[in-house]
């Protein structure tokens, strides 16, 4: 089992949070939303990189070449809920041109969102749509 560990410091001067890795890679954090990205934010640019990595390789493996590859995710949460304050609701989109068929490139998308372990942590929580636009070169 792969284990993963970060050590997060609250900066008050800055008002930033700043987390560690375990590799030594540092991820600055602004929970104000003044000069950093918000948790929430980075969070889903995290699902996004995580697909992005499953999808590239999942490509490679079938020699199709990617041109072009944009994940757009929207989600919506209700934090004046006083029940579940947690997100509720994302739309995956990926715009993708590539040079493979779309039903190809479907099979990619399917065979990431079983994988992707970032992905997998929402899937079963929360309603989910995903939306393919391709291009096929």
């Amino acid at each position: 089992m792969k284990q993963y560990k970060i050590r997060t410091i609250y900066d008050f001067d800055k008002k930033i949070d700043v987390t560690k890795t375990k590799d030594g890679f540092k991820i600055i954090l602004d929970t104000n939303n003044i000069v950093f990205a918000n948790p929430i934010e980075t969070y889903l640019a995290c699902i996004a990189a995580c697909e992005k990595a499953f999808i590239n390789t999942y490509a490679k493996e079938q020699k199709i070449k990617i041109e072009s590859l944009i994940i757009t995710i929207n989600a919506s949460r209700d934090p004046g809920s006083n029940k579940y304050v947690g997100m509720k609701d994302f739309k995956f989109e990926y715009d993708i041109t590539a040079d493979c068929t779309h039903e190809q490139m479907s099979t990619i998308i399917e065979k990431t969102i079983e994988k992707c372990p970032i992905y997998q942590t929402i899937d079963k929580s929360v309603n989910i749509l995903h939306e393919l636009n391709f291009i096929q070169k």
